[in-house]
């Protein structure tokens, strides 16, 4: 038998539908966000209906002239008029959304169509049915993730259904500060936990999730006969593209500043080097691509000085986009690339480690890999190819940082835009997830963002972004809303498929060591002046005038 403690009563229905009115002097139980229940009778069975306070007022307190003079408590010159000790307390007003009884055939909660009576009590739910009601699953089953804490009852640990969050996709928005790579790195981890092992690629524009590379060693993620494993890939280096994955218009891409013409040119010679390739039953190389550029040049002789120009201007971008001189690294090539059975694997987190590379290059490395991806597990699911070094013969996740990059909002909207359209709307039946973070959903292509159907929401204060999410996240409702700008760091908000209703929690503490906080300016500046700092730079610059020196002696003379 639950002991139930009471906070007030009904006092009628609120201004929206589906909402009540409490009056209560109960403070501490009182929150927005805390939950409660009331008795109903519904079929001869008496029912526990939930709700969530979403806002509250102080309806009475004391007269203003007794709250004046500020070196005098009121509630002694209350007592001392004679007022009642009892009526000397302040009383609320609260808004409460009705959630509905749970039902565990169903598991979902059931909307009652009936308000509560006025005069109906109303009790704070218990954690006992609390817990059952809210998540279907309990810490350490497999296809559970636990990322945090209900906000208000500390003693209970949110959980998210893992299967539903990655097969329909998920969204983290939040402003900067905020904490959404941390929630991020909560969410990894919970995938690489031996009761998930998840197959996961993440990319990463800024290199903050390489330090997830210790979970490996970690007690926490190792079970019998599984230890998981982070690969951290740099393109150009550990990552490589072949270059006939390029189409003639991820190329154009990368070109910048192609003309009308040049595009025109471009994807004739592109036709002519893959046409005659596959006829060689080879792939179409980047010597075949500038070999039929050659011949379109020497045939413009006759049709002119400009298409000659334009020819010779679309060789110069191509060999300082695919020639690249000094130190930068060569990521697409003619022979090899990395092979989709080494980004993706049970038990294995690949980062894409992709600062320092261009941000055009950023996006067309992710349309590359995610379409190569997307097409494998297609073939897959139709048993095409399911034994071939570049099949994947289970579900996967792709988890993108900076998501306004890859899918930007607008009609200059980015190359891997697309497939990743294509995913969100399709993905689920060929296993293939997508998760987006975002410090500004106003930037982040509002149809991709609708597809997201579990959405992480923590503190949005740019009214544009939360407009944004308002537009985009159909089960945010006005009272989640409201809330952004109040969060607190590691606070959030998780709705949508995931959860059986909206919860407001606190971000559990990471296991691994967080690379992405904000750098201690204080502290650097003045380690700057640190003797053994200033050695070092004496040491490094005495190191550099000798090689100088030895490079170059003449300029000693």
């Amino acid at each position: 038998m639950n002991l139930l403690i009471p906070i007030g009563r009904v006092v009628g229905p609120g201004e929206e539908t589906g909402e009540i009115k409490i009056q209560t002097k109960d403070n501490l139980h009182s929150r927005v966000g805390e939950y409660l229940i009331y008795k109903t009778s519904l079929n001869d069975q008496v029912k526990d209906v939930f709700a969530t306070i979403t806002f509250r007022r102080i309806h009475r307190t004391l007269p203003a002239s007794f709250l004046a003079d500020p070196s005098i408590d009121a509630l002694d010159v209350a007592a001392a008029l004679g007022i009642d000790e009892a009526d000397q307390g302040v009383e609320y007003e609260l808004t409460a959304k009705i959630l509905g009884y749970f039902d565990e055939q169903l598991q979902s909660f059931i909307n009652p169509r009936i308000n509560p009576n006025p005069n109906t009590t109303i009790f704070l739910a218990p954690d006992e049915l609390l817990k059952p009601a809210l998540f279907s699953q309990n810490v350490g089953e497999t296809g559970s993730g636990r990322i945090g804490q209900l906000l208000l009852r500390p003693n209970l640990d949110v959980l998210v259904d893992i299967n539903e969050m990655v097969s329909t996709h998920l969204a983290i928005l939040a402003g900067t500060g905020s904490g959404k790579s941390y929630l991020a790195r909560v969410l990894l981890e919970e995938l690489m936990q031996p009761y998930n092992r998840g197959a996961i690629a993440v990319f990463d524009p800024h290199g903050e999730y390489e330090s997830l590379a210790s979970l490996s060693s970690q007690e926490e993620f190792q079970a019998k006969g599984y230890r998981p494993e982070v690969k951290v890939l740099s393109p150009g280096e550990s990552l490589i593209i072949p270059i006939f994955d390029l189409s003639w218009g991820d190329i154009r891409f990368l070109l910048k500043d192609v003309s009308e013409k040049m595009s025109h040119y471009l994807e004739t010679i592109h036709d002519q080097a893959f046409k005659k390739a596959k006829k060689q039953r080879r792939q179409w190389t980047y010597s075949d691509l500038m070999i039929e550029l050659e011949n379109l040049i020497e045939e413009s002789e006759t049709e002119g000085s400009g298409a000659r120009a334009t020819l010779e201007a679309l060789k110069w971008r191509l060999e300082k986009r695919f020639n690249p001189k000094g130190n930068r690294p060569k990521i697409f090539v003619d022979n090899g690339g990395t092979l989709l059975n080494d980004l993706f694997k049970p038990g294995q987190c690949t980062i894409i480690k992709l600062d320092g590379v261009e941000e055009e290059e950023q996006q067309i490395i992710a349309a590359i890999l995610l379409r190569k991806a997307y097409e494998a597990r297609e073939k897959a699911v139709r048993d095409e190819e399911a034994n071939s070094q570049n099949s994947i013969n289970y579900p996967i996740f792709a988890l993108m940082e900076e998501a306004h990059r890859f899918a930007p909002h607008g009609d200059g909207q980015g190359a891997s835009t697309k497939i990743l359209k294509t995913i969100l709307s399709e993905g689920r039946k060929f296993g293939v997830g997508v998760g987006l973070i975002t410090q500004r959903p106003g930037k982040l292509d509002q149809n991709v963002l609708s597809q997201c159907m579990t959405q992480f929401l923590m503190r949005i204060i740019n009214p544009n972004d939360q407009d944004s999410v308002a537009k985009g996240v159909e089960s945010a409702g006005r009272d989640l809303l409201k809330e952004l700008p109040a969060l607190s760091k590691g606070q959030a908000i998780v709705t949508g498929v995931s959860v059986r209703t909206p919860v407001l929690f606190k971000v559990r503490k990471a296991i691994t060591k967080h690379k992405g906080a904000s750098a201690n300016s204080a502290e650097e500046w003045l380690k700057y002046f640190a003797p053994e700092e200033q050695a070092k730079r004496e040491l490094q610059s005495a190191t550099l005038s000798n090689s100088q020196v030895e490079k170059d002696p003449w300029e000693m003379l």
